[in-house]
Parts: structure tokens; sequence; C-alpha cells
């Protein structure tokens, strides 16, 4: 009986040291999917697309960051090395392999046609930067703005976007508008 006492714990001890041996090489997600190379990487790559991330400030609770985590870089640059990767397998669009940030004083934003914003509900942007965004969108520039939760997000992300164009009311798209219905 004590035998197999002992048995039971080196078995269950000998799971625990797999088990965290697993989280050590990212066998939870946590690092690059192993089955996939990585994409070339050259900074000077000519494409006809690149992905480029918004970097802004934040206000309200998280003032940039909101312990240790940077709100405009969540799941970075993981997620948008996903998003390439999966953009160049499925289309012909010739994507860059690397992502750009770009930072909302700089004016290398007028180099990139599209615009990825993440948590945009809690941006603090201040006159200038939302001056130069609002030049960025009256050039033809897009920016698409994802993951806000809630009202108080929502209207974080309205009072921005006010800032921007404080003479233009937001309109919602209904079911029937045609840009949701092209094949």
């Amino acid at each position: 009986m004590k035998s197999l006492r002992i048995l039971l714990i080196a078995g269950l001890l000998s799971g625990l040291g797999v088990g965290v041996l697993a989280m050590q090489r990212g066998g939870y997600g946590f690092g690059e999917e192993e089955d996939e190379p990585p994409l070339p990487v050259d900074m000077h790559e000519k494409a006809e697309w690149a992905f480029a991330r918004f970097h802004f400030p934040s206000g309200g609770d998280f003032q940039g960051r909101f312990r240790g985590f940077r709100i405009w870089a969540a799941d970075y640059p993981k997620a948008d090395r996903q998003f390439v990767r999966g953009l160049r397998r499925l289309t012909r669009l010739n994507a860059r392999a690397m992502e750009e940030v770009v930072d909302a004083d700089s004016d290398t934003l007028f180099d990139w046609p599209w615009i990825y914003m993440e948590h945009g509900g809690v941006w603090n942007l201040n006159e200038a930067q939302a001056a130069r965004l609002r030049a960025y969108l009256l050039k033809g520039g897009f920016l698409l703005s994802d993951d806000t939760h809630g009202d108080y997000e929502w209207d974080g992300l309205m009072r921005g976007m006010h800032m921007i164009f404080p003479d233009r009311a937001v309109e919602e798209l209904k079911d029937k508008d045609e840009i949701l219905h092209v094949a």
C-alpha cells in the first residue's frame, strides 16, 4: 500500500513537471506557432499593403499603461503578424511581412494609407494629434478602430472622433447599406 502511494505521488510530480515544461516552451498558445515558419523580414520590402498600428496616448484609468499593459498595443505584435500571414495566404495581395507602429505625434502617419487602432475608446488626443489625424483622413487615409467595449469606451471613441471632426456627426450604417452586401 505504501509503495502504491509513492508511485502515485511520483506520477503526479512527473505530470506537474511536464506541464511546467510545456508552459515554458509556449505549449499553451503563448509562443509562436511551431508548425509555421517565421515570415521573412525586410524593413524595406516593397509591398502593396502594410499593417500599421496607431500608437496613441490614453486617458482615464489607463494613462498609457494598466498594470504594465499598453492599451494601444493589445495583442501586439502577434495579432498583427497573424493577420498579415492570413492575408498573404488567402488573397493575392502583396502584404509587407513586418508591421509598423505609427505614433500619433508623427508625420509618418501620412506614409500609411491604412491604420489599425486597438481600444480607441480610451484614446486621449490633444488638439495637434486630432488635427493631424483629421488631415490624414481627409487626404484619403483609413482608420480601423477595434475592440471598444460598452458605453464608456464607445463614448470615449466618439469624444475623440468629435475632436477630429467637430462639425460632423457619426452615421450608423443600416443593415441594407450596400457596403455590407458586396461580395
